[in-house]
């Protein structure tokens, strides 16, 4: 059993991840478009302006202190800027969803063996406290969406069914860890919910991974952190 989770099994879930990421990422260039640049379709005098003056701007800011304001200003158009506590436990819980299935001594294990492929490792005893952190976290998400009348409201089984399947990997892992109940079979559990997680990713609201990425850095609006280089392509 072990032995069919971590060759066959392992090998057709990454495929399912692979294919679904790069159809999902296809998907968002079909329905963008290049933006063009706002004095593109200015006249060429106006255009000369605009850039001249956008050249002005930038000459003026002579200090770091220009620096540090221009970025104080962006940073209070995006989503850490309205709401910095949500945000930091938000980026808390991601940095952690692709760290430590990463840094943790047995996967390194298998990803050497199999791949050939050996990156630096964490203790087990802060991975450990991370994962329990990372537990916390999530069931913090989960006692929102049923306790915040606003959030619950918003909800349906498919905000649920996300926080389980990116949970369940972790806190089966983190019981195999401590030897809760049957170590072999919290182990074959464990990975089935990796995998299971891996295969659902493109499928469910998972697949705000990518799509968070490619959105806030290519699209460009008001919560956006890039210049914004491509653009929705309108319904017609």
């Amino acid at each position: 059993m072990y032995d069919f989770l971590i060759g066959p099994m392992l090998a057709l879930s990454l495929v399912v991840f692979i294919a679904g990421i790069a159809y999902r990422v296809y998907q968002f260039f079909s329905i963008t478009e290049a933006r063009p640049k706002p004095e593109a379709n200015l006249p060429k005098d106006l255009a000369r302006t605009v850039a001249a003056r956008e050249k002005d701007e930038y000459l003026r800011i002579d200090s770091a202190a220009d620096i540090l304001l221009k970025w104080k200003l962006r940073l209070k158009r995006t989503i850490l800027g309205r709401a910095p506590v949500m945000s930091s436990v938000t980026i808390v819980f991601h940095t952690m969803l692709f760290l430590l299935p990463v840094v943790t001594v047995g996967h390194s294990i298998l990803l050497d063996n199999y791949f050939g492929i050996s990156l630096p490792t964490l203790s087990e005893t802060t991975v450990d406290t991370l994962t329990l952190v990372f537990i916390i976290v999530i069931f913090f998400f989960l006692f929102r969406r049923i306790f915040v009348a606003k959030v619950r409201s918003v909800s349906t089984w498919r905000d649920y069914l996300a926080l389980f399947v990116t949970g369940a990997p972790f806190v089966t892992g983190y019981m195999a860890f401590h030897h809760w109940f049957d170590y072999k079979t919290v182990l074959y559990i464990h990975i089935i919910c990796g995998e299971l997680m891996l295969i659902a990713i493109p499928f469910t609201k998972l697949v705000h991974m990518p799509f968070f990425i490619l959105s806030r850095f290519l699209i460009r609006y008001e919560l956006g952190f890039g210049k914004g280089s491509r653009k929705w392509v309108e319904n017609t």
